[in-house]
């Protein structure tokens, strides 16, 4: 039976998750007591001097046959670990690493255990090379497991963690976070992180817009949004409800449909959008070069012109008209496409930072923005706001 049949059986349907590290424990030796590997997780070997002696060379021929023994053993453990286990352990260079350290986070005492999660826990930060989305996976996992513990926190203990967490650089999101009162546990708040750094990062770059009936609205967009149904050549319809577009002013528009969107170009080449939203109440088709950007594309402006590049090839351009970028492109269904610059309107306008503040009284937000919390905005002025009527009605 090979290595791998064996490492399925041992593990089929059952996976190290930091509870049953006992048993998990207990099948990873019977699998290397089988393969008479045991020796592998207790004791490592130094790559040897070069050097051309016949014990040289049978001392380095012992040593490459170890690194291929202890690869497949490495292996064998992240096999069998769960995924959020596999990201934090498979950077430990030898399995007796990785046993050893294995060992002294699940295999100790339950107060052993209790007081390293905990430490895990407080000091825990979020790493540069990991997603909003991969940071609040982690930390709602090590809630689980002081939970298992005995250790159960608060909401409030929960939410003041995950601000915790956040890079220090991100001091403006950790003010408005904190002083959002509508943010109660620990659901809320991943939520308002991921749509806070959604919209912070959109503010940072330019949209590509398609010009519709009136002048386009300065926006921060990640999403492609479209209003003419004809571009899509790939299409599925949403159920009422599922998905609103919110523009910067404010306003919002319900999502129809999603699917794959055409955009021909002047210079013959077709750009091809994909997961854009067909919102057809919306003023003018939106593309994100956000979007654009995770595909590979760049951009580059001089002169008054934007080029639209994809490996080093020249896939399209725009012209500079009115502040905004005309995109030279031929669809038959659709009007000119303009580009606008990154602007920071969008942070700054009112109905914005309601929102994001979860709909908070106008007299708090005016406070706010005199304590500098609120970007440049200076003067809060909020109109009527349709999700708050909406709210107090019930």
């Amino acid at each position: 039976m090979s290595t791998e049949n064996l490492i399925a059986d041992l593990t089929k349907g059952y996976k190290l998750d930091g509870k049953n590290y006992d048993m998990w424990n207990r099948k990873i030796q019977y699998l290397f007591d089988f393969k008479d590997q045991t020796k592998l997780l207790t004791n490592e070997m130094v790559r040897p001097q070069e050097g051309n002696s016949v014990q040289a060379r049978r001392d380095l021929e012992a040593y490459e046959a170890w690194v291929k023994k202890d690869r497949h053993a490495r292996y064998a453990m992240l096999s069998s670990m769960n995924d959020d286990l596999i990201g934090e352990y498979e950077n430990y260079p030898t399995s007796k690493q990785m046993w050893d350290h294995l060992k002294f986070y699940f295999g100790g005492t339950s107060t052993t255990k209790l007081r390293s999660l905990v430490l895990k826990f407080e000091v825990y930060r979020k790493d540069p090379k990991h997603s909003v989305t991969e940071h609040l996976r982690m930390m709602s996992s090590m809630i689980r497991d002081l939970k298992s513990f005995g250790n159960v926190l608060t909401d409030e203990q929960q939410v003041l963690a995950v601000i915790r967490s956040l890079p220090d650089s991100w001091v403006h999101l950790k003010q408005i976070l904190t002083h959002n009162e509508g943010i109660k546990h620990f659901s809320d708040i991943s939520r308002h992180v991921e749509l806070e750094v959604e919209c912070q990062e959109a503010t940072r770059v330019a949209a590509l817009y398609a010009q519709g009936e009136r002048k386009p609205q300065d926006t921060g967009a990640t999403r492609h949004v479209a209003r003419d149904r004809a571009g899509f050549v790939n299409y599925r319809r949403l159920s009422r409800g599922t998905l609103r577009v919110y523009i910067g002013n404010g306003s919002s528009e319900e999502a129809v449909g999603v699917g794959t969107y055409q955009v021909h170009m002047r210079s013959g080449r077709i750009l091809t959008l994909h997961d854009v939203l067909y919102v057809p109440g919306i003023h003018h088709n939106l593309f994100s070069v956000i979007a654009l950007l995770s595909f590979g594309y760049s951009f580059k402006i001089e002169d008054g012109r934007l080029d639209i590049i994809y490996d080093s090839i020249l896939f399209g351009q725009g012209y500079l008209s009115n502040n905004f970028f005309k995109l030279d492109f031929f669809n038959s269904f659709s009007s000119d496409v303009l580009v606008t610059n990154a602007s920071s309107s969008v942070v700054d306008d009112c109905m914005t930072w309601h929102a994001r503040l979860g709909h908070i009284v106008q007299d708090r937000m005016t406070r706010l923005a005199q304590e500098g919390h609120l970007g440049s905005l200076s003067k809060v002025s909020l109109p009527v706001c349709e999700p708050c009527l909406e709210g107090k009605a019930f």
